[in-house]
Parts: C-alpha cells; structure tokens; sequence
C-alpha cells in the first residue's frame, strides 16, 4: 500500500471530523478497513452507510443504491447528508425482485429523486410490465442519525417545529403502485423525446 493521499482517505477524514465535532452524541459506530468504511446507526430507525475505495474515485453506498464521486466535498456530503433526515432511500421492487434504487433530497418542491441506479434496463419497456398480480412496491428509509442546526433549502413552513420535512416517517415505510416510479422519471428525465 503506497503512502499516497487518495480521495477515500480524505473523505474519511472529513467525515469523521465533522461527526466528532458536530454531532459527538450521535449513536453510530465507524467500522473502518483499508478499503472501506462503514457507519453504522445504533438505532433500529437507521440503515448504514458504507464508502468504498475506487481508484481515483470513491463509491457511496446505502441499501441497494450507490454513487461513483470523484469530488472531496460531494462524497463528503453524500455521506452526511444520508444520515439526517433531508435524504432518504427509495429501493423500487417489481414483485419481489429489486429492479431501481435512489435517494431522494427534500427541497422546496417536495421529494425529489436523485441518482437513480437500474437493475432493469429502462430502454427495454416489456422487462418492467407486471408480471400476474405483481405490483410496484417502493421501501422508503429515512433517518435523523445527526440532525443539522438548519435547512436552509426549503421554507420554515415545510418543515416540523423540531426541523424535520413535514410528513418524515422515520425507519422504513412502504409503498405500492401499478406504475415504476423509477422508470417514469427515466422517461422524463433521460428518454430522448424523438425516439
């Protein structure tokens, strides 16, 4: 192993200054290897969030979703941001089988998605109809591991008076529907509209 800084190296130490400094009664423990480390929330409302070395990059990951950043402060702030309540996982299941993950950002708008990752190719519709009495179920997790001093994306009026987006549900909740969230926003957001 070389002595060379690396950008997984820095992002741990940003991480880990900033949870010591502003949040040292959080309950997490940092589970740390040499290629890797891992948060881990004490409480049962929580899931872990995991950053792995990558070359010249790092991988962010939460649940069945994960990010490629190359960028000290992006990565940094993935990490933080998955462990308060702005952010939350959304994994989309056709049936039983998981078929999109991403993570959504409370902002002045409402819920909005970001960084979707498929396991379904969205080019090819037929793989994403229902199959008999499937449905769509989304599993929303959402966490208030470290809580900020502020939002200040979004007006005072959509947040509760302790600081959290009005209608938080907090550990994991559970949605169903006849359509792909995941796909829809794939068609509006990606699909180039001459094909």
């Amino acid at each position: 192993m070389s002595d060379e800084v690396t950008l997984f190296d820095l992002v741990l130490d940003r991480v880990r200054e900033v949870l010591s400094e502003d949040y040292p009664d959080s309950e997490f423990t940092c589970e740390i290897r040499e290629d890797s480390f891992i948060i881990i929330p004490r409480g049962e409302e929580s899931f872990e969030v995991s950053v792995y070395r990558e070359g010249h990059e790092v991988i962010v990951a939460a649940g069945r979703w994960h990010a490629h950043e190359d960028d000290l402060e992006q990565a940094s702030a993935c990490v933080l941001w998955l462990l308060g309540p702005y952010y939350r996982l959304i994994e989309e299941y056709k049936g039983s089988k998981v078929i999109a993950a991403w993570i959504e950002r409370f902002e002045s708008t409402g819920w909005e998605m970001f960084d979707p990752v498929y396991f379904l190719n969205p080019d090819h519709p037929a793989d994403w109809k229902p199959l008999g009495d499937e449905v769509f179920t989304r599993r929303i997790l959402q966490q208030r591991v470290i809580q900020p001093d502020e939002y200040p994306f979004v007006p005072p009026n959509m947040l509760t008076p302790e600081g959290y987006p009005v209608g938080s549900v907090f550990g994991t909740s559970v949605e169903t529907s006849n359509s792909s969230k995941a796909l829809e926003d794939y068609e509006v957001t990606y699909k180039d509209p001459s094909d």
